[in-house]
């Protein structure tokens, strides 16, 4: 007579580990980096590199080229790359790590200011790529090779 228990029921999400998984399963807010090279790192990005991201996108243009899309701005695009809009979203992300771990209300607005924007710029179909709405592109889906429409 065996005595084994039955597998447990296979947790919701992407990740299945199999019958025989020897790992568990956490959510990735349940991991700490507490000292080290990489905690410093991440001080100094939270410190530095975060507070300066907004700065730094709308001085490269990356700001200017989702309110061209939005509508909200007139001019010229501004950049010379189809991927602008991933620095972006790269920068959100980065925040919106940094405020999972700590709240701060001046990087919370910022995140919000520049989710909206966002937002905005995006077509009723879900359709957003600043290069092709109000750049350089010429057309929605006519460079899937090299235009970053699929990113």
């Amino acid at each position: 007579m065996s005595h084994a228990h039955p597998p447990p029921p296979a947790p919701a999400g992407p990740v299945r580990p199999g019958a025989g998984a020897h790992i568990r399963l956490r959510p990735a807010t349940a991991a700490e980096i507490r000292d080290g090279f990489w905690h410093a790192r991440r001080e100094v990005n939270a410190a530095v590199g975060i507070p300066q991201g907004p700065h730094l996108l709308e001085s490269a243009g990356n700001l200017h080229d989702l309110r061209l899309a939005a509508g909200s701005a007139q001019g010229d695009f501004r950049g010379d790359y189809p991927f602008m809009d991933s620095d972006v979203y790269k920068w959100l992300e980065a925040a919106s790590w940094q405020l999972a771990g700590s709240p701060s209300p001046a990087l919370a607005a910022d995140v919000e200011r520049i989710i909206a924007l966002v937002a905005e710029a995006q077509q009723p179909d879900g359709y957003l790529n600043t290069w092709f709405q109000a750049g350089r592109g010429r057309g929605r889906y006519t460079d899937l090779r090299w235009g970053h429409e699929l990113y």
